[in-house]
Formats: C-alpha cells, structure tokens, sequence
C-alpha cells in the first residue's frame, strides 16, 4: 500500500519505462528514497501485498481467501 504526498504527480514524471516496458511504482519509491523522503511502515501478521496490474491477478486477488 502506497501513500505519496502533493510531490507524487511531478516526481512520477521522472519514472521511465523499465526493461519490461512498464512505469513501476518501484522507480518512484526509488526517488523519494534518493530525497531521503521514503518512509516504510512493516506490516505484521494478518496482512498481505498482492500484485493487481492486470485484470487476471486482480481476479485473483478477489478471489483469495486470506483467513487464517
């Protein structure tokens, strides 16, 4: 889960297409780290991060059953 502040729509004009071909989100965390302004919370037990890009994997995210 992401939170940018008011800088995020100038510095995400910075990102360029990876190797892959896409705008990664990694890229701009990246710069916010390179402004020592990146801020990470660790998440515990109970929580999970699921890769939605597509249309497939955010099925399938809707579809997983994350109760323990």
């Amino acid at each position: 889960m992401y939170f940018h502040d008011e800088r995020v729509a100038d510095l995400a004009s910075r990102v360029t297409p990876s190797a892959r071909g896409e705008l990664e989100t990694t890229t701009l965390n990246e710069i916010y780290l390179a402004l020592d302004a990146l801020h990470v919370e660790k998440m515990g037990l109970g929580f999970a991060w699921l890769d939605t890009g597509t249309f497939e994997s955010l099925k399938d995210a809707g579809d997983l059953d994350l109760r323990i």
